[in-house]
C-alpha cells in the first residue's frame, strides 16, 4: 500500500456522525528503530479522500516499548504528512486526528442512583452507555513531510497506536485473513469472523490485562478464527479451548527470556498460545507455568513434543551438537513408538549440571515434579566419544518415558509411589508392574532389591538403543553397538576385572557368559580410548 508493507489484520476504524470515516493501518519496518508509522485513509462526507502518514517518535526502540508497555512514557513527538496523488509522495500540508470510538457508562465517574439521575440508567436498572471518541494523536504537517510536533509534554491519552505491533515483522508467525471477501452481513465468512470476535470480547471485556494482550498482538484474533474454522466452528469445545487459552495468556506473556531476540520471543508466545488452544488441560497449563517460572533458563522449546532444552544445554557445544544430530524429539518419538506404541516423548527438560547425590553419574533422570521430567547431564563426563554421549541421551530418554507412563496414571502431576499403586496399573502397563514388583516391592527370597527400570531396560531395551546408535553413526562394528547398549545396564558399583560383574549386577548382565562379559567390556574400552572425545 503506497509503497509500504502494512498490517491489514489489525485496522483501527473510526466513524463520526457526519459521515466521516477513517482507517488506520500499521506500517511494517525494520527492528531496532526509535519510531513507528501509521497510514490513515480518511473519507469525508463530500466524497473526497485524504491519505496521511503519522510518524510517532520514541525515546527507545519500538521493541523495548512493546516489552515494557510504555508507549505514553516513551512518546517524544509525532509528525504528520499528506499523500500527494500527483507526486506519489507524502509531502503536503495536512491536519489529522487519530483515535477510535469506545463504549463507556453514560455517567462515567459520577456516583448516581436511578432516583436522582434516571437518564444514567436503562429501564431495567442497568447503567446506560454512550459512544465516545478517544484521541490518540493529532497534529498538522508541513510541506516536505515533517513538522507537526504534538509535544512530548502532553502525551496522547486513551490507547496505544503501536498496539498490534506497529512493526508487522512477525517472523515465522502465520497471520491468516479473518475472513475472505467483503465486510458484508451477506458474507458468511465475515459473519463468522464477527461472531468469533464477539465471543472473544465476552472474555476480554472482563479482564483488562487479557484484553490489552489481545489488542497488542495482531496475530491472536485471526488465529483463533482460523482455529475455529478448521475445527468445526463455534462449537462448545472450541469455545472452551479458546477460553482456556485466553485465561492462561498472561502466563504465556510472562515468558520473556532476557537473552532471546524480540522475534524469538514473539514466536515463543505464538507457539505457546497455539499449544494451549490445542491442549486445553491441566497438564498443558502446568507445562506453561513451568516455562514461566523458569523463563530465564529456557534455551529452546519444542511444543509439539513438550521438550524444553535448558539454556545450559543449548550453550554446551557437545551436548547440543549430539542432541541436534540425533534428530531431537521427533527421532526419539519415532523410535519409541516402534519400541512401544504407548511411548510418547512429553514434558521433558534437558539441562546440564552435577547432582550432589550422584556426582559420578553421567546423567540423572528425575521423577516428575508438576508433570515435568528433568534429565540433567553431568558436564564432567563429556570427555567421551560423541556416540557414547548419544547412548546416554537415549538411555535417559527411556527412563523418562517410564516415568511418564507412571505419571499418566497418577493424580496431581507427581507419581504416587506404593506397592498398591504399582499393582493398580498392571492392566495398563503390565511390564512396568512386573519389574517394579519383582525388583522393588515384592522381591523374591534370596534376591536383593534392584533398580527396576535398569532391570527392565537390560532385558528389553538394548535392541532399540542399538538402532538409535546406528542412525547416529553407522561406521562402527556390531560388537561396538552391542557393547555400548550394555553400558549403564550392567548393575551398580565398580566392575570386577576378573568376572566382569559389579557388586550388584542386573539379572540380564549376570546371565551373560563370563567370557562374553569380558569381551563386551574390552570392546567398549577400546572404542572409548581410540575415538576422540566429545569435549576435552
Amino acid at each position: 500500500m503506497y509503497g509500504f508493507i502494512v498490517d491489514t489484520t489489525n485496522i483501527i476504524y473510526l466513524e463520526k456522525e457526519d459521515g466521516f470515516k477513517s482507517y488506520t493501518f500499521k506500517i511494517g519496518q525494520e527492528k531496532g528503530l526509535n519510531y513507528f508509522k501509521n497510514i490513515i485513509v480518511s473519507n469525508y462526507p463530500d466524497g473526497s479522500q485524504e491519505i496521511v502518514m503519522v510518524k510517532f517518535n520514541l525515546n527507545k526502540s519500538l521493541e523495548k516499548v512493546k516489552l515494557e508497555k510504555s508507549f505514553k512514557q516513551s512518546l517524544t513527538s509525532s509528525e504528520v504528512s499528506k499523500y500527494s496523488n500527483t507526486n506519489r509522495t507524502f509531502d503536503s500540508y495536512s491536519c489529522i486526528e487519530v483515535g477510535y470510538y469506545t463504549t463507556v457508562d453514560k455517567c462515567e465517574g459520577e456516583l448516581v442512583t436511578p432516583g436522582d439521575r434516571p437518564d444514567c440508567f436503562n429501564s431495567d436498572g442497568t447503567k446506560a452507555t454512550k459512544e465516545v471518541f478517544v484521541l490518540l494523536a493529532s497534529g498538522c504537517g508541513t510541506t516536505g513531510g515533517g513538522g507537526g510536533d504534538t509535544g512530548a509534554g502532553n502525551p496522547p491519552s486513551g490507547g496505544d497506536p503501536s498496539s498490534g505491533g506497529g512493526n508487522t515483522d512477525y517472523s515465522g508467525i502465520f497471520i491468516p485473513n479473518p475472513y475472505e471477501g467483503d465486510a458484508d452481513l451477506n458474507n458468511p465468512d465475515f459473519v463468522f469472523a464477527t461472531q468469533v470476535w464477539y465471543f472473544i470480547s465476552t472474555i476480554t471485556d472482563n479482564n483488562y490485562s487479557v484484553k490489552q494482550i489481545v489488542e497488542e498482538n495482531a496475530w491472536i484474533y485471526p488465529n483463533i478464527v482460523q482455529f475455529m474454522k478448521v475445527n468445526g466452528g463455534l462449537t462448545q469445545a472450541n469455545k472452551d479451548a479458546t477460553t482456556f487459552a485466553l485465561n492462561n495468556i498472561i502466563s504465556i506473556f510472562n515468558l520473556y527470556p532476557t537473552y532471546w531476540t524480540v522475534t524469538d520471543i514473539d514466536l515463543l508466545h505464538y507457539n505457546a498460545f497455539h499449544f494451549l488452544l490445542q491442549n486445553p488441560n491441566d497438564q498443558a497449563q502446568s507445562f506453561i507455568q513451568y516455562l514461566a517460572d523458569n523463563s530465564n533458563s529456557l534455551g529452546e522449546i519444542d511444543f509439539a513434543y513438550r521438550v524444553i532444552v535448558d539454556k545450559s544445554l543449548k550453550d554446551n557445544p557437545c551436548l547440543n551438537g549430539v542432541y541436534t544430530k540425533l534428530g531431537k524429539a521427533p527421532i526419539f518419538q519415532s523410535y519409541l513408538k516402534k519400541f512401544d506404541r504407548n511411548f510418547s516423548v512429553a514434558n521433558l527438560n534437558l539441562s546440564v549440571g552435577v547432582d550432589p547425590n550422584y556426582p559420578n553419574a553421567s546423567a540423572v533422570t528425575y521423577e516428575p515434579i508438576n508433570s515435568v521430567i528433568e534429565i540433567k547431564f553431568n558436564p564432567n563426563f563429556l570427555n567421551s566419544p560423541p556416540l557414547n554421549i548419544a547412548r546416554t541421551f537415549f538411555h535417559e530418554i527411556l527412563h523418562a518415558e517410564m516415568y511418564r507412563k507412571l505419571l499418566s496414571l497418577s493424580p496431581g502431576g507427581n507419581i504416587t509411589w506404593s506397592a498398591s499403586f504399582i499393582e493398580s496399573i498392571k492392566d495398563d502397563y503390565p511390564g512396568i508392574t512386573d519389574y517394579y514388583t519383582r525388583y522393588l516391592y515384592n522381591v523374591p527370597a534370596g534376591q536383593s532389591p534392584s533398580n527396576a527400570q535398569h532391570e527392565l531396560m537390560a532385558q528389553h531395551s538394548r535392541d532399540i538403543i542399538i538402532k538409535v546408535l546406528k542412525q547416529y553413526d553407522n561406521t562402527q562394528t556390531e560388537e561396538v553397538y552391542n557393547a555400548l547398549a550394555w553400558i549403564g545396564l550392567m548393575g551398580t558399583g565398580n566392575i570386577n576385572n576378573t568376572t566382569g560383574l559389579p557388586p550388584q549386577p542386573t539379572v540380564a548382565w549376570g546371565n551373560v557368559a563370563p567370557a562374553m562379559r569380558l569381551q563386551i567390556l574390552a570392546t567398549f574400552y577400546n572404542f572409548y580410548n581410540t575415538n576422540p572425545p566429545c569435549q576435552q
